[in-house]
């Protein structure tokens, strides 16, 4: 691996670390530090998310030249500003439509950021490493700066206040920055992306699948941190436990998970993939006294769920079409914006229905997930 790639990981590695170590907190951030209700900023969350997915799509299916090396210096920059306006800003009684601005701002530049990236990362892999070798390394890193996240914001916040953590995560965002500038490289007159362009959405039933599975993991950021703030005492340092077991696990076991069922068929797999989240976030509802060997458990099956689907899923879109990058541009759409959003705003929601409310829309999303992928992998099989 050459300098350039071990830089940009790097890079790669601090954003990824300051992103994490705040956004996962914006529900809890906001309604205790701005007295924002927390359906509002489920909300605010949801069509910040939406707003920044649909840029990503038009950014990598349109035709507009633009330096790729700028847009990822300058979205980190951006990101860095926005952060350290919200942490100045929580010293301040500012309204709704402030707070909304600066997720805004943060979610749009974050979509250009993750675009970019991406494109950066199969320009400094270098001759002897393989973009898929180069993304598989990316996502170790950004497994590893969700492990260490929580951790870092357990440890700012027991010392400080919301708003120092939030300009500590600004300045990872400024260092990554400098660093970002010296990945240098070609420099891309024109996006290159359209390439063996296909139908649009023409994988309908693996990007229904995708933003069944993502509604499902948007909870991770909405109503499990809902749910352990209303109903245990430390509820925020039990949020960063949760985020902090769930990081490792995918760290340390994907790998392992993968290749234990290498064998088996993909839609088995993604059924059972659907069932783990399912039971993972049920045993948090089901049980009113929450105690750590109920969030171990929970957080345990939630990540066997979440590596299974989402390696999976993503594998049948990449390999589904020889034009890739606009499929995984579908998939952000569907999944990382339409998905994650609606589960951020659906799972602020739910913390506060009964039982069997929570537990039905579990299970409908979960078997509407299972069934779309098993659709979309036999047709695929009859049309080979």
């Amino acid at each position: 691996m050459n300098h350039k790639a071990i830089l940009f990981l790097f890079c790669c590695f601090l954003v990824a670390l300051a992103t994490q170590m705040i956004f996962p907190y914006l529900i809890s951030i906001g309604s205790t530090e701005f007295k924002i209700e927390s359906k509002n900023i489920g909300f605010i969350l949801m069509a910040s998310t939406y707003i920044g997915a649909i840029a990503s799509y038009l950014i990598i299916t349109s035709t507009l030249s633009f330096n790729v090396f700028s847009v990822f210096t300058g979205s980190i920059f951006i990101l860095s500003l926005s952060t350290a306006m919200l942490g100045i800003s929580e010293k301040y009684a500012i309204s709704i439509i402030i707070f909304s601005c600066l997720i805004l701002i943060f979610r749009l530049f974050s979509s250009f950021y993750v675009i970019s990236s991406r494109v950066v990362a199969s320009k400094v892999s270098g001759k002897n490493t393989s973009l898929k070798a180069m993304l598989s390394q990316l996502h170790i890193v950004l497994g590893l700066s969700g492990t260490l996240a929580p951790l870092g914001f357990s440890f700012l916040i027991a010392r400080y206040n919301y708003s120092k953590t939030i300009l500590m995560s600004s300045a990872l965002f400024f260092i990554a920055m400098c660093i970002s500038i010296s990945v240098s490289g070609k420099q891309i007159k024109k996006n290159s992306i359209n390439k063996a362009r296909k139908r649009p959405f023409e994988n309908i039933g693996l990007l229904l699948s995708g933003l069944a599975y993502f509604v499902l993991a948007g909870m991770l950021y909405s109503f499990i941190p809902l749910l352990l703030l209303k109903s245990i005492s430390n509820g925020k340092y039990w949020t960063s436990f949760y985020l902090f077991l769930n990081s490792s696990i995918i760290v340390s076991l994907s790998y392992f998970v993968i290749k234990l069922f290498k064998a088996k068929k993909s839609h088995h797999m993604v059924f059972l993939g659907f069932l783990l989240t399912f039971i993972g976030l049920a045993s948090l509802r089901v049980n009113p006294n929450l105690n750590a060997y109920i969030i171990i458990f929970s957080a345990v099956i939630f990540s066997l769920g979440e590596i299974i689907c989402s390696v999976h899923i993503q594998n049948e879109v990449l390999s589904s079409s020889l034009d890739q990058l606009s499929s995984m541009a579908e998939y952000n759409l569907f999944c990382s914006g339409f998905g994650l959003g609606a589960g951020q705003y659906l799972g602020a929601i739910i913390v506060n229905k009964n039982l069997i409310v929570s537990l039905s829309i579990f299970l409908f999303i979960s078997i509407f997930g299972s069934l779309s992928f098993y659709q979309s992998s036999t047709k695929r099989i009859i049309n080979v």
